[in-house]
């Protein structure tokens, strides 16, 4: 099999990565209080020194994805220039909901609104209207146009030279129009590492949280005492799961719940709506996208200078740092779906359907709890800000019929923590090591194991707060590589349709009538 220099299997260094992630899971082991003393030192460095870069980064992103749409680069087909869509619409948009509800909604989307209905910012009292307005204003920022277009112009940066090239799908090969061959050396090598780290404390991050949120449901349901215990047997569970039906090659049949798992979250909110304050919901929705789009730039762009001290903009800045380290993934996996389809379908139904979709359910599930307090004076703002991860199952236990919607929101948390954990485990192994390598099944259990096991420690050693203040500080390195990537991204974009114009108007010189005649003529 001939090798081409876009793919060698040096381009990441496998070992050094791996070695160099054994090494710090065993320090926070061996020396935990040390090592999340360091994580809380450069986290407040990050919040009080460069937040600003953070909200910057998300920002262009989402400038670039505007620019991207509705640009004479619209028009451009993801893939091949004749290819055609491989899914239907239906299918299409079902899969770009999943990926916005994997992300871990369930849970922060409705814990962190709740949070910060309990301490909003400065100047605002706490368990107000005016602070559940700020509440939602923040979860819809969190979750809205921003973290969609991160991913959005990643994706397209990575997927755009895999298609188009046939290179391996790589932020490091995006690079290549502005590093040259240095992208397939040491430079290369540098990227790929970095974003191989970034993306494995954004797996395990995303595991300590669907792992504590399955464990205060399995609790709740049954009737249990929630423990770290079942935090790591539920981690365990959501490890071995995938880790099992890839060494018996049976990890595609995970893909196929997707569909139910969106299916079951569509009946968790439609419960909701008839058994609670429908109406109320409803309303409380469209005056929160009222709020949150006319409000956007200022809250958007505000969020650095208030980073450090203010808790809703520290919260914004982890949700910033992990849609920049978890795009790459994310990107891929919304771009692959979208393949054969334009530029501009593919960034418009993105940045509609299914973030809208993401954000009604936030709002129903989070409003849920803003009523009760607001409107029947149940206290459940202070429950949920003491164990964050029940926040969910605290809510739902308040309504009619309880049992049942907790059913359903541990079926949906439990099936997208597994497959968040399958195909996490599958781009580490896209990313680290070249296509056809028969080390594949192999690499891609070391990386279940390790994301396991690197939950695992952080969980122990530092709980949540820990887990969020590492994935604030894994982003740093990655913001100047992916706007690096996205420069890359441009400037092939910029050729191709050069490439594209000038071969239509050598098509047009060919078939005019005067250049016909004059070539006659000289015949």
């Amino acid at each position: 099999m001939n090798r081409t220099k876009a793919d060698p299997f040096s381009r990441i260094p496998l070992v050094s990565v791996i070695s160099l992630i054994v090494a710090f899971t065993s320090l926070l082991a061996v020396q935990p209080v040390w090592t999340i003393g360091l994580i809380r030192t450069a986290h407040r460095f990050v919040t009080t020194r460069v937040s600003s870069w953070y909200v910057l980064t998300v920002a262009a992103c989402l400038v670039l994805a505007l620019y991207l749409a509705f640009s004479r680069y619209g028009q451009m087909i993801i893939g091949a220039a004749d290819e055609q869509p491989r899914f239907t619409t239906a299918a299409w948009i079902t899969l770009l909901v999943s990926a916005g509800l994997m992300l871990g909604v369930l849970f922060l989307g409705v814990s962190d609104v709740i949070v910060g209905f309990a301490a909003p910012s400065a100047g605002i009292s706490p368990y107000t209207a005016e602070a559940a307005r700020e509440a939602m204003q923040t979860g819809f920022l969190q979750w809205g146009l921003h973290m969609w277009a991160v991913a959005i112009v990643t994706g397209l940066a990575v997927c755009w030279f895999a298609f188009r090239r046939g290179v391996a799908m790589r932020l490091s090969a995006a690079t290549f129009p502005i590093l040259g061959f240095m992208a397939e050396r040491w430079a290369g090598h540098i990227i790929d590492a970095v974003a191989v780290i970034a993306t494995l404390i954004a797996a395990a991050a995303a595991l300590v949280l669907v792992a504590a949120q399955i464990a205060s449901g399995f609790a709740s349901v049954f009737g249990l005492t929630d423990s770290s215990a079942m935090v790591l047997v539920s981690l365990l569970v959501i490890t071995a799961l995938p880790m099992v039906l890839v060494l018996f090659r049976r990890h595609r049949q995970l893909q196929l719940i997707r569909r139910p798992a969106v299916a079951v979250v569509a009946a968790l909110v439609l419960s909701v709506l008839l058994a609670g304050p429908g109406n109320w919901l409803l309303s409380f929705f469209s005056t929160s996208v009222g709020n949150y789009l006319s409000e956007l730039p200022a809250t958007a762009l505000g969020i650095g200078a208030v980073a450090g001290g203010n808790a809703p903009a520290e919260h914004s800045l982890f949700y910033w740092a992990f849609w920049i380290i978890w795009a790459p993934f994310t990107g891929v996996f919304l771009v692959s779906v979208s393949r054969g389809r334009t530029m501009r379908s593919f960034i418009v139904a993105t940045l509609s359907i299914p973030m809208i979709a993401t954000l009604f359910v936030i709002a129903v599930l989070a409003g849920a709890a803003l009523f009760l307090e607001l409107e029947q004076g149940v206290l459940i703002a202070d429950r949920v800000a003491a164990a964050p991860e029940s926040a969910l199952f605290l809510v739902l236990g308040e309504y009619r019929p309880g049992l049942i919607l907790r059913i359903l929101a541990l079926i949906a948390a439990a099936a997208f923590g597994v497959i968040m954990m399958d195909s996490g485990s599958w781009f580490l192994t896209q990313i680290s090591l070249p296509a056809g390598s028969a080390l594949r099944t192999s690499v891609r259990v070391l990386w279940l194991v390790l994301t396991g096991v690197l939950a695992a420690v952080l969980l122990v050693a530092g709980g949540l707060h820990a887990v969020r203040s590492l994935v604030v500080i894994a982003a740093l390195p990655v913001i100047p590589l992916l706007l690096l990537a996205l420069a890359g991204f441009l400037k092939a974009l910029r050729f191709e349709q050069g490439r594209a114009t000038a071969s239509l108007k050598h098509e047009t010189a060919v078939q005019s009538p005067g250049h016909v005649g004059m070539d006659t003529g000289s015949r």
